[in-house]
């Protein structure tokens, strides 16, 4: 099972398991399976909690849709007017009801029931509300029971690519320091920073979403530690995020550093830059050191006198957002060798 999951996808596999099996009971109960089957499709979410939730949204919803197909149905049977009236109902009803979730399913279930009642509209009716209810009924078990939701190994790839991409953008600013043209970093990180921030927004999705599934199967999992474990490192990298930001940003004075000093301070970003590549090579001791040299760096360079237009100077912010950040990796690093 696990290759097959690799190779297609534990919502694929579920999504067709909702729809062999929601066919299968409406076959034996000899109604129509086409509207149960497009329920279940829909239903299934990236975690039970969804699945239950939305359905609870969508079931009312298709009632609404089924209810308006099957009224206009009635006075103006398979026309134009049926169609759009049905949409339009629907829509305006579940919008005012604020059934968002269950509007596009709906909608598609009314435009569609106009052209396949048979017989009687109101008992269209009641069999588009049955079989509604077994399409969301078999995609919220098989979403619960068949192949729960595991996010972890996915969260802990995540982020490591965000660390890689953390790295990756203080790299630019290390090369930039050096050469004493900051401004050149600008364009450099733009994309890099750009993406760091969309996974990192992914990462957040995806603990989120093992936050919701640990709620059902928490007993099954024992993973309630590591859970709590990934969203404080997640903090801290949100963190880091902030201050490399900040690094990139324009400055209004220009580095008057010694070249011996900013040597030291180029090694030391270059350090964080490999450590956040691969953080398997983090050491504490080293990071400890990197945090005394660039306290004792501030503090002098903190002595140089304020101008009428600046009163924070290039070195002064470029010591502190690398003292913020080298704290948050040295926390990051005792939270990742506690696990």
């Amino acid at each position: 099972m696990t290759l097959i999951e690799t190779l297609i996808g534990r919502r694929v596999i579920k999504t067709a398991l909702s729809v062999f099996f929601t066919a299968l009971i409406c076959q034996a109960l000899n109604i129509p399976a086409v509207f149960a089957v497009m329920t279940a499709i829909v239903t299934v979410e990236p975690t039970a909690q969804d699945s239950f939730k939305k359905g609870l949204v969508r079931l009312p919803a298709s009632a609404i849709g089924s209810f308006y197909a099957a009224t206009f149905f009635h006075f103006f049977h398979i026309s134009p007017l049926s169609y759009a009236l049905a949409a339009l109902f629907t829509i305006v009803t579940c919008y005012r009801l604020k059934l968002f979730d269950g509007l596009l399913v709906a909608t598609l279930t009314s435009v569609a029931m106009v052209y396949v009642i048979d017989g009687r509209p109101i008992d269209a009716f009641f069999v588009r509300l049955l079989t509604t209810t077994i399409g969301l009924s078999v995609s919220t078990i098989v979403n619960f029971i068949i192949l729960p939701p595991n996010y972890l190994k996915q969260i802990t790839s995540e982020m490591d690519d965000v660390l890689y991409l953390a790295g990756i953008d203080l790299g630019y600013f290390a090369v930039s320091l050096q050469k004493r043209e900051l401004d050149l970093i600008q364009a450099q990180t733009r994309k890099v920073f750009d993406t760091f921030q969309a996974r990192l927004l992914k990462v957040e999705q995806l603990i989120l979403n093992q936050q919701k599934e640990s709620v059902y199967h928490n007993a099954l999992y024992k993973q309630k530690t590591n859970i709590d474990l990934e969203l404080k490192q997640l903090q801290l990298v949100k963190l880091m995020h902030y201050h490399i930001g900040n690094l990139t940003m324009p400055l209004h004075t220009d580095i008057e550093w010694s070249d011996d000093t900013l040597l030291d301070v180029v090694t030391i970003v270059n350090d964080l830059s490999g450590y956040l590549k691969k953080p398997m090579n983090c050491d504490s001791d080293t990071l400890k050191q990197h945090l005394y040299t660039l306290n004792h760096t501030f503090s002098q360079s903190a002595k140089r006198e304020a101008t009428l237009t600046d009163y924070l100077h290039a070195e002064t912010v470029i010591l502190y957002e690398l003292i913020q950040l080298t704290e948050l990796m040295t926390c990051y690093h005792e939270l990742e060798s506690a696990n």
